[in-house]
């Protein structure tokens, strides 16, 4: 079977701190792996850098693993320590009897009844019923053909001028010859 994920990652940061235990040891000079400076932890990641020439997000995964390692460990501590010692927080204050102040109204009508809220039905509209605007009618108009006229009757309609073209162009004005 595979192991989980943060069973990797587990493992990798104890062998990263691993790494790191034994430089504090040697190089930095009996420092507790635990307790040590950010310092200490960058001039770790140099000499690693050094030694085995290893590239930025490698060293920002030691760096991570000791980072998380500590912090770790200290909320370990904080919890035991919370919980040997609960004598140590302060008992919360007893509650202050409340008094109240007293007002005596200037002029004394009485008051009426609250009236109860009115409730109303209201009505059911829907945002697209309410947003849009009814349709507009289309034109009736017929698109005129532009052949010839049955026999007997004669056209009395001038050309029209169009000011642009469907396209949405300037139209270019004819000019009789």
């Amino acid at each position: 079977p595979i192991p989980c994920v943060p069973c990797l990652l587990r493992l990798l940061y104890d062998t990263r701190f691993e790494v790191f235990k034994e430089f504090c040891a040697k190089a930095g000079g009996g420092v507790d792996p635990m307790k040590a400076t950010p310092a200490t932890i960058d001039k770790f990641l140099q000499q690693l850098q050094k030694e085995k020439n290893l590239g930025k997000s490698v060293l920002a995964g030691y760096k991570s693993a000791i980072v998380k390692i500590q912090s770790d460990q200290k909320e370990q501590a904080k919890a035991e320590n919370t919980k040997a010692a609960p004598t140590a927080t302060k008992p919360p204050l007893p509650a202050k009897p409340m008094t109240r102040a007293t007002i005596t109204p200037v002029d004394q009508k009485p008051t009426p009844p609250a009236k109860p809220p009115q409730v109303t039905a209201a009505k059911s509209v829907s945002t697209t019923q309410a947003m849009t605007p009814p349709p507009q009618p289309k034109s009736t108009q017929q698109p005129t053909s532009q052949g010839r006229t049955p026999a007997g009757q004669s056209s009395q309609k001038a050309p029209q001028s169009r000011d642009t073209t469907p396209q949405g162009r300037p139209a270019v004005q004819k000019t009789p010859q």
